[in-house]
C-alpha cells in the first residue's frame, strides 16, 4: 500500500512503509517509490495516498551489480566504505548499462542486474572492475 509523507510543508513524497512496523515506535522507515531512497520520519507524517496517485508509474527501479549479492561462490558484498565510494563514483552521473536479467526474471519483479559502463572517458570503464567484483553472469 502506498502512502504519502510530508518531507517539508510544501513537499509530499510517495512511499511504502518498510516492514516490520510496530505500533508505538517513535519513527517509521519508508521507501520512497519514485527514487528508491529510504526515509525516516514520525508516524504522524504518513497519510494514505489517494487511489488516483497509486496508479502513477513508479519512477525508480531497483538494481544491483551482478556480483554484489554475495549469494554464490566467488561473489561478495560491498562493505560500508566501498558502498560509500560506489555512491560517490556513480551519484549524478550517466552510465551505459547492460541488463543481465532474463525476461522471465523481470516479470517476477526481481531486481535488475546491471553491468554499468562509464563511457565519458576515451576508454570505457566498467564499474564492477573498479570495485574488484567478479561477474556473476547467468548461465
Amino acid at each position: 500500500m502506498q502512502y504519502t509523507s510530508e518531507d517539508k510543508p510544501t513537499k509530499w513524497l510517495r512511499c511504502e512503509i518498510v516492514k516490520p512496523f510496530k505500533k508505538g515506535l517513535s519513527s517509521i522507515t519508508a521507501k520512497l517509490v519514485d527514487n528508491g531512497a529510504f526515509y525516516h520520519t514520525v508516524p504522524g507524517n504518513f497519510y494514505k495516498l489517494r487511489k488516483a496517485y497509486c496508479s502513477l508509474p513508479i519512477q525508480a527501479l531497483e538494481a544491483a551489480l551482478p556480483a554484489s549479492s554475495g549469494t554464490k561462490p566467488g561473489t561478495r558484498s560491498l562493505g560500508p566504505e566501498e558502498c560509500r565510494k560506489f555512491y560517490e563514483r556513480v551519484e549524478g552521473k550517466h552510465f551505459y548499462a547492460f541488463v543481465l536479467n532474463s525476461a522471465e526474471s523481470l516479470q517476477l519483479k526481481e531486481n535488475l542486474r546491471l553491468i554499468l559502463v562509464d563511457t565519458s572517458e576515451p576508454v570505457n570503464r566498467y564499474i564492477h572492475e573498479e570495485f574488484d567484483l567478479k561477474l556473476d553472469l547467468p548461465a
